[in-house]
């Protein structure tokens, strides 16, 4: 979105849901992208992105590199 103000909502709203799975706000002039997760294969994405469409329909997996993800202990 070009408005921060709302994509810093979205933010809070997806790390209410999902608080494991790390955020990451870019901005590529006129928009802001809020992108989620660092997954090791193209399938851990798409499962993620399906469970996201009915909060967040515009969701869609984009393919860059990433961060390793977090290992939790328990």
């Amino acid at each position: 979105d070009t408005d921060r103000a709302l994509l810093d909502n979205q933010r809070a709203k997806f790390i209410a849901l999902y608080p494991k799975i790390d955020t990451y706000v870019s901005y590529q002039a006129p928009n802001y992208f809020l992108k989620a997760g660092d997954f090791r294969s193209l399938l851990e994405a798409e499962r993620l992105k399906n469970q996201l469409l009915k909060d967040f329909p515009t969701s869609f997996v984009v393919k860059e590199l990433v961060n390793l993800p977090r290992i939790d202990h328990e």
